[in-house]
């Protein structure tokens, strides 16, 4: 939890770069991913799945941004840590037998389901991105129209990708893609659509630079 806390403060509250406060995030990191990797082998899942769920969103959008290369959220797919759809969020609490009060039990599933999946979809686009921009940054000559077209196809692929899996994944209830579905939902779903809806939406996308011209 202090490595957490610790990697919070370092997003909001950043450090002067001549401190080290361009490395002490990704330090923060580096040590969480080893952390839930060791609990993940000892305890066979993590009780604190909601915690996980943020840092891999927080490290994808680091990634979307141009820094780091999703590292944490590659470790959480490789060693199959990633939380379960309920476990995204916080449980109502320690006695309840679900973790969706009753006006949540048909509309969370869905919602939650198309918030990992775009985060999953998210996170190849970004890491897409980032080695493009690395390869970008490593060139001493200068980068060819075909190189240029190399990149933006494979972005471009991974952008589709993520379109479709938003319209195939759209729930059913919502109605028909509007800025005010969601409307109605229950208080915590109607947060999980519009924090999936807004940040995560496909077409906010399609504008990322793949490199630095």
């Amino acid at each position: 939890m202090r490595h957490f806390l610790l990697f919070i403060y370092d997003i909001c509250v950043p450090m002067d770069t001549d401190d080290g406060g361009d490395v002490m995030w990704a330090q923060h990191l580096n040590h969480l991913r080893q952390i839930a990797i060791q609990r993940h082998e000892r305890l066979g899942r993590e009780p604190l799945g909601y915690i996980m769920w943020s840092i891999c969103e927080l490290d994808v959008y680091a990634c979307l941004m141009g820094n780091g290369n999703c590292e944490f959220f590659r470790a959480v797919m490789q060693h199959n840590m990633l939380p379960t759809l309920e476990d995204q969020l916080p449980r109502l609490g320690p006695s309840l037998p679900s973790p969706y009060s009753l006006d949540e039990v048909h509309v969370m599933p869905p919602l939650l389901r198309l918030n990992q999946g775009v985060l999953v979809h998210t996170a190849k686009l970004a890491q897409i991105a980032q080695q493009c921009r690395t390869e970008a940054a490593a060139r001493q000559a200068p980068t060819s129209p075909g190189t240029y077209a190399r990149w933006q196809a494979s972005v471009s692929r991974a952008q589709i990708e993520l379109s479709n899996f938003w319209t195939q994944s759209w729930p059913d209830f919502l109605g028909p893609e509007a800025p005010q579905a969601g409307y109605n939902l229950p208080g915590r779903a109607r947060y999980i659509f519009e924090h999936v809806s807004l940040p995560h939406h496909p077409s906010a996308h399609l504008s990322i630079p793949v490199a630095d011209h």
